[in-house]
C-alpha cells in the first residue's frame, strides 16, 4: 500500500511538474514573441521618423538655397549685363509742335549671364 501511495505521489508530482513546465514554456514563448514584435515596431517607427526628418531637412535646405540664389540674383545682380538691375533712359522727342511731345523710354534689363533685354516704350504727352 505504501508503494502504491509513493507511486501515485510521484506520478502526480511528475504530471504537475510537466504541466508547470508547459505553462512556463508557453509564457516564455509569448513574452519572447511580444518583445520581438515590439522591437520590430520600434525599429519601424524609428526608421520612419528618421526618413521624415531627413526629407524635411532636405526640403528646407533646398528651399533656403533657392531663396538665397533668387535673392542674390535679384538684389546683387550678375555680370556685364548688370544682373537683373534695370537701367532706364528717358528721351523727349518733339515733332515741332509745341503742344505735343512724346517720351521715348528705353529700358535695359540685364541678365546675370551678361545678356539683357532692351524694351522701347513710346508715350504721348499732350499739354
Amino acid at each position: 500500500m505504501a508503494r502504491k501511495v509513493v507511486v501515485i505521489v510521484v506520478v502526480v508530482v511528475a504530471v504537475v511538474f510537466v504541466q508547470v513546465v508547459r505553462i512556463v514554456v508557453v509564457i516564455v514563448v509569448v513574452v519572447v514573441v511580444v518583445v520581438i514584435v515590439v522591437a520590430v515596431i520600434v525599429v519601424i517607427v524609428v526608421v520612419v521618423v528618421v526618413v521624415v526628418v531627413v526629407v524635411v531637412v532636405v526640403v528646407v535646405v533646398v528651399v533656403v538655397v533657392v531663396v538665397v540664389v533668387v535673392v542674390v540674383v535679384v538684389v546683387v545682380g550678375g555680370g556685364g549685363g548688370g544682373g537683373v538691375a534695370t537701367t532706364t533712359w528717358y528721351v523727349r522727342i518733339r515733332n515741332g509742335d509745341l503742344d505735343e511731345a512724346s517720351d521715348l523710354i528705353i529700358t535695359n534689363t540685364g541678365a546675370p549671364q551678361g545678356g539683357g533685354t532692351i524694351s522701347l516704350s513710346l508715350y504721348n504727352m499732350y499739354r
